[in-house]
């Protein structure tokens, strides 16, 4: 972390400090929320595209937000590397998965099972220090219970897309929420403008 970010938080645990520093990439919980929300919109809206672009747009701004206020703490070579070839494949068992469902109609969602198991085991291994909280196993089993949701007459058919970007959304949502609350707690308040201190 940079000198800026040391000057809000003083009084932060070294260790905790440490583990944030390591994770701070996985723990931005606006890029995740912005995210959540632009897949709500596209489920909403039916224009996937457009607020597919704009969520991942957001996503890849937010953050600023955090590097303005804290600081900024560069990702190892090692974790770019780790979470390139994650991401990759958990897209392609996404994409399976949703064919899967889309032509074969199993009797339950192998995409939102899959986006259950993507979001567990991704979110662990990225937060292996901070660790999950009960919220995130919470939102992980929720997940993996809205794929029933065609016993229910949910998610069937031209309905499959938007009921699993809604439910994709609102577990980015909620676990982006919690992982900036978690981060903002352990670094501590930062300045409101952070250049104010810089002209001083």
């Amino acid at each position: 972390m940079t000198d800026q970010s040391a000057g809000s938080s003083a009084n932060v645990d070294v260790s905790r400090a440490a583990s944030v520093a390591a994770e701070y990439d996985a723990l931005q919980g606006y890029a995740w929320m912005t995210l959540g929300a632009g897949l709500l919109l596209a489920a909403a809206t039916g224009q996937e595209a457009v607020y597919l672009a704009l969520g991942a747009a957001f996503t890849a701004l937010a953050p600023s937000w955090y590097h303005r206020r804290y600081g900024l703490a560069r990702p190892t070579g090692e974790r770019n590397l780790r979470v390139a070839i994650g991401s990759g494949v958990a897209f392609l068992l996404l994409v399976t998965a949703f064919l899967l469902d889309r032509f074969l109609q199993p009797p339950v969602l192998l995409t939102l099972l899959t986006l259950a198991v993507v979001l567990g085991v991704g979110q662990h291994l990225m937060l292996r220090r901070t660790g999950l909280t009960r919220v995130h196993r919470v939102v992980h089993g929720l997940v993996a219970l809205a794929a029933l949701g065609p016993l229910l007459g949910l998610g069937r058919g031209d309905a499959l897309l938007p009921y699993g970007l809604t439910v994709a959304g609102l577990a980015l949502l909620v676990t982006g929420l919690v992982d900036h609350r978690r981060l903002v707690r352990i670094l501590g308040p930062a300045d409101a403008d952070p250049e104010a201190d810089d002209e001083r």
